[in-house]
């Protein structure tokens, strides 16, 4: 672990696993102050805790769809690449290209965010897609390593 903490790539990532786990949990948090602002409860108990009109779980409201679609791109996106980035790390790569995937990654990350929001198009396809590269180079350059030190 210690020889992980020492790779040249290790702030960056760091820096960004830490940047990118806030943004998930701001996420998940706006989406429940929107569900309480739109009267939208995701449970039963919830219309009374909160004190909402009651109302139908099964209703939905499109902000508060939108930002529940957001929350779940991010997990499946964000997790991905801080397990791979600790694996990839792993592997010793290149200092300057491990740093700029993860700063790519993040900075597409943040940009997929901002379209997704205010629903943008074709930015918010590129920055997933560009981001997503960056994920399958750690992933592809892991598996070669693994299949070199079998």
């Amino acid at each position: 672990m210690s020889q992980l903490l020492q790779h040249g790539a290790f702030p960056m990532f760091a820096l960004c696993a830490s940047y990118l786990i806030l943004l998930m949990i701001i996420v998940g948090h706006l989406t429940g102050f929107l569900r309480i602002k739109f009267g939208h409860a995701a449970n039963e108990e919830d219309f009374e805790a909160f004190r909402l009109e009651s109302g139908d779980t099964s209703e939905t409201n499109p902000t508060v769809d939108r930002y529940e679609r957001l929350h779940r791109n991010h997990l499946e996106s964000t997790l991905p690449f801080l397990a791979f980035g600790m694996i990839y790390l792993a592997t010793d790569p290149g200092t300057g290209l491990a740093t700029a995937l993860f700063a790519v990654f993040t900075i597409m990350r943040t940009i997929f965010s901002v379209c997704y929001i205010n629903a943008i198009q074709p930015f918010r396809s590129l920055s997933f897609i560009v981001g997503e590269i960056c994920v399958v180079v750690m992933v592809v350059q892991a598996g070669w390593y693994g299949l070199g030190h079998l």
